[in-house]
């Protein structure tokens, strides 16, 4: 067997991080007790190296954790409960603030029909434009 072979075998039971957390439901702590590679990070350089799991060493902690194989995937499927459950309390939540918002904009829209419908209180047969000579101004504020 050539070293490429046993490489590539050996990276293909690498884990990520991420897909680690993700797949087997395991915390930081949780892999902090387990060994790892570190590479340079393939988005950036600079930035925090990756950290690359034996996906066997992460299978047992998880398996450890949650209670075995059926322990794990009903964690998942409690996971996947409690997600779903947040997004329906959301869009609840959102659909009821849209129709408040929809029932005060019809009271504001009939408010303002409500006014415009109004005769306006206008003493009959009298000017109520403003006379220089009356020598009052009510704007007198704001001239």
């Amino acid at each position: 067997m050539s070293t490429s072979s046993v490489c590539t075998r050996i990276a293909k039971r690498l884990v990520e991080t991420s897909t680690a957390k993700e797949l087997y439901l395991i915390t930081d702590n949780d892999l902090r007790k387990l060994g790892c590679l570190a590479r340079i990070n393939p988005q950036h350089k600079e930035w925090a190296p990756l950290k690359l799991y034996m996906q066997s060493q992460v299978e047992v902690a998880a398996f450890a954790k949650h209670g075995g194989p059926d322990g794990l995937e009903e964690a998942r499927l409690r996971r996947i409960d409690t997600r779903t459950e947040a997004r329906k309390k959301k869009r609840t939540s959102r659909e009821a603030k849209d129709d408040e918002m929809e029932s005060r904009y019809e009271r504001v829209k009939q408010r303002i029909l409500a006014e415009a419908a109004r005769p306006a209180l206008e003493p009959a047969g009298k000017d109520v434009s403003l006379s220089v000579t009356s020598g009052y101004c009510f704007l007198s504020n704001f001239c």
